[in-house]
C-alpha cells in the first residue's frame, strides 16, 4: 500500500516500511550522546536503556531506592570523559557529590539528562511532590 501526501505546492508519494525495515530501525537505535559543561570540565552523558529506566522506575515504587540515590546513579553511571568509555565518576563519589553547590551547571546537566529520556522537568517534580504527599499522608 501506498500513501499520497498533498501539499499545497508538491505531491510526495511515500512507502510504508516493511515490519523487517521497522524492526531494523528501532532495535539499531543507539543511545543518545551529549557533553556538558561541569565546573569548568566538558564530559560527556550518556542516554540510559529501557531497561534501566524500567528498574529504576520499580525500585522507587517498591520504595528499594529514592530520588537521591537514582540522581547519583545517573552521575555515576552516565557521564563519561568525552570520547572515552571511562566514567568521570565511581562510587566512592557519592559523598563528595551530594556535597557539590547546587547551581547552573547542575541544573543545565540534569536538564540535558532529563530531555535525553524525554523527561519534562517540571512535570517529573511536580509527579515526586504528588508521590511523596500521597506517602506522607
Amino acid at each position: 500500500m501506498t500513501d499520497t501526501i498533498e501539499t499545497s505546492t508538491t505531491t510526495t508519494t511515500t512507502t510504508p516500511m516493511t515490519r523487517d525495515q521497522i524492526r531494523a530501525k528501532v532495535l539499531g537505535t543507539k543511545p543518545k550522546v551529549d557533553t556538558a559543561m561541569l565546573y569548568g570540565a566538558e564530559v560527556e552523558i550518556r542516554q540510559p536503556s529501557l531497561d534501566v529506566i524500567m528498574d529504576a522506575r520499580q525500585a522507587i515504587f517498591n520504595g528499594d531506592s529514592d530520588l537521591k540515590t537514582q540522581t547519583l546513579d545517573v552521575l555515576i553511571r552516565y557521564v563519561y570523559v568525552p570520547g572515552t568509555m571511562e566514567h568521570v565518576f565511581e562510587e566512592a563519589d557519592r559523598e563528595a557529590l551530594l556535597e557539590l553547590p547546587f547551581d547552573n551547571d547542575l541544573n543545565k546537566l540534569s536538564e540535558k539528562i532529563n530531555s535525553m529520556m524525554g523527561l519534562n522537568a517540571k512535570l517529573v517534580e511536580e509527579k515526586i511532590e504528588d508521590h511523596t504527599k500521597s506517602n506522607s499522608e
